[in-house]
C-alpha cells in the first residue's frame, strides 16, 4: 500500500488531496484498490471525502468484480508531543445504508 498527499491550499484553511493504492495477490483472486481523498480543515480539526474503488479478478480473468464506496470523515488532534488523531468515518453506497468506522491514528513529530 502507498499514499501520496499534496497540499492544495494553506490559507484561509488547509486543503489537501490524497491518493492511495494497494494490491493484494492471493491464491484465488487478485485485488487492486484505489483511495482518492480530499481533506480540509485546520491542523487541529479536519474532515473530508474518501472514495474506495476495488477491482478484483481471478488469474484467467473469468471472474471480475468492481465496486465503489463513498466516505465522509471527521477527525482531530489531541495531546501534545505524540499526537493522537481520533477519527469517525462513514462509508456508503447508498447514504441510508452505510458503515461507521472509528479510528485512532498516531502522529510523531
Amino acid at each position: 500500500m502507498g499514499e501520496i498527499k499534496y497540499q492544495l491550499l494553506a490559507q484561509p484553511f488547509l486543503v489537501s488531496a490524497d491518493i492511495g493504492a494497494s494490491c493484494l495477490i492471493t491464491k484465488d483472486l487478485n485485488y487492486f484498490e484505489g483511495y482518492p481523498m480530499l481533506i480540509f480543515g485546520s491542523d487541529r480539526f479536519y474532515g473530508g471525502y474518501r472514495g474506495i474503488y476495488r477491482n478484483a479478478t481471478d488469474d484467467d480473468m473469468k471472474l471480475d468484480f468492481k465496486y465503489y464506496l463513498h466516505g465522509i470523515f471527521i477527525g482531530g488532534k489531541a495531546v501534545a508531543g505524540l499526537y493522537l488523531r481520533p477519527e469517525i468515518h462513514y462509508y456508503f453506497k447508498d447514504l441510508k445504508k452505510g458503515y461507521i468506522i472509528l479510528g485512532l491514528g498516531l502522529q510523531f513529530k
